[in-house]
């Protein structure tokens, strides 16, 4: 299995949107001399970060245009999704998580940062299998 390692240079930041997934990225690539600056997102900040590391408050669960606001002059080249709310119904889960991701990258329109993407990467992890929910299956298997 290959790792991809992006070329980065000092003027590339990332962001990446802070809970157990988030703050792992965010203190792993925060402890790497060639991310020079990278761009934390969350409602609270629980944890201490490298001074790479500048932390901005932020709900997705606003709407677009409240979002810009809060992401003038947050840009950056990789962007790190890790934001996930979790809810009874499963209908509402998609509701909710598809409407923060809609959400933050129309903002990141609004605000030009968009533009100067070159990755977004959606994490996932196992909530998307729902082992949330219980016991499953193994081995696991696409379909």
């Amino acid at each position: 299995m290959s790792q991809y390692t992006p070329r980065i240079d000092a003027e590339n930041l990332t962001k990446a949107l802070l809970g157990i997934l988030g703050g792992a990225i965010v203190k792993n690539l925060g402890a790497r001399k060639e991310w020079t600056k990278i761009h934390a997102l969350s409602r609270s900040k629980k944890d201490e970060y490298p001074p790479s590391v500048e932390h901005n408050h932020i709900d997705l669960t606003g709407f677009a245009d409240d979002l810009a606001k809060e992401l003038k002059g947050v840009e950056g080249d990789y962007l790190f999704f890790a934001a996930y709310l979790q809810d009874e119904s499963e209908q509402k889960m998609c509701e909710i998580n598809g409407g923060m991701l809609r959400s933050f990258l129309q903002a990141l329109q609004k605000t030009g940062a968009a533009d100067k993407l070159k990755r977004v990467i959606l994490v996932t992890g196992a909530k998307q299998y729902m082992l949330q929910t219980g016991v499953t299956k193994l081995p696991m298997e696409e379909s």
